[in-house]
């Protein structure tokens, strides 16, 4: 793990339980509301924290691959993301899930970095407290990969 995970990691569990403040927008809800379906009409939507609430940023089309959306995260702005992935198990079945990203890259600021670390599960909670999600935590490019947590998912 680098530095900045580790310290993620750290803050994480002393810290969760602290109110940050960092309220979300109504958006969110609304952002969530087209990925969050049956037949999702987008790949994945973003959110990001400006002015110390929480706001949609991006909706990306349902086309989007995974390789592309790798492509679109930038080294020093941190963001969360619900991704719809779908993928076959084992057994060759289609399969689909939502992942709940918190890319928190080791390039940003540290203040950038504490905001993320405590505001996640306020965003989770407007989203309907994340039941169902598969979490992800990414620091740099290489824990976006898809064989860094494939695992995580049911096959």
């Amino acid at each position: 793990y680098s530095f900045c995970t580790l310290l993620y990691y750290l803050y994480t569990l002393f810290f969760v339980d602290m109110n940050s403040g960092i309220q979300c927008a109504d958006s969110c809800q609304e952002a969530f509301k087209a990925i969050n379906k049956e037949r999702p009409d987008a790949r994945y939507v973003t959110f990001e924290i400006e002015n110390d609430q929480i706001i949609h940023k991006e909706t990306a089309p349902v086309e989007t691959t995974w390789a592309q959306f790798e492509d679109s995260r930038k080294d020093d702005q941190p963001a969360f993301v619900v991704y719809d992935y779908q993928y076959k198990n084992n057994d060759g079945h289609d399969r689909a899930t939502k992942l709940f990203l918190a890319w928190i890259p080791d390039r940003a600021k540290i203040k950038q970095k504490m905001q993320y670390a405590s505001a996640k599960d306020a965003l989770k909670k407007t989203l309907g407290g994340g039941a169902g999600f598969v979490d992800l935590q990414a620091s740099d490019k290489g824990d976006l990969a898809e064989d860094a947590w494939k695992s995580k998912l049911k096959q």
